[in-house]
């Protein structure tokens, strides 16, 4: 054989490698909750096409994310139960924020001095 057709044959099987073990390449470059499972399935049933495209899926379907949550919640928008407390924290950074445009504003306006606006605003932070 020649070695041209030996090199092209090294790159095929390493090119058949890597597509057959893409969901896997995925899961771990995303750090996937479920790498080592989709990994096993990956390896023991991705010869049949239909377990293939199903981990792939799975590999590439979003972490934070259940296939049932289309249908639980279709905005895809995440709630205060979906969020925990963080939700809570972020409503109060929030707030904090809105209330400092509103001094800042009222500052600008005249209807508070400058003093009275570095007051206000370090008892907000």
């Amino acid at each position: 054989m020649n070695v041209i057709y030996i090199v092209l044959i090294i790159i095929g099987v390493i090119l058949g490698v890597a597509i057959y073990l893409l969901p896997t390449l995925f899961a771990f470059s995303r750090k996937h909750d479920y790498k080592w499972i989709i990994l096993i399935i990956n390896v023991l049933f991705g010869a049949t096409i239909l377990a293939w495209v199903i981990v792939l899926i799975w590999a590439v379907w979003p972490t934070k994310k259940t296939l049932i949550d289309p249908v639980i919640n279709p905005t895809g928008g995440y709630d205060d139960a979906y969020l925990g407390k963080r939700a809570g924290t972020y409503k109060k950074y929030s707030n904090q924020i809105h209330s400092l445009q509103e001094l800042y504003a009222l500052k600008n306006k005249g209807a508070i001095t400058e003093q009275e606006y570095n007051e206000l605003k370090k008892d907000l932070i």
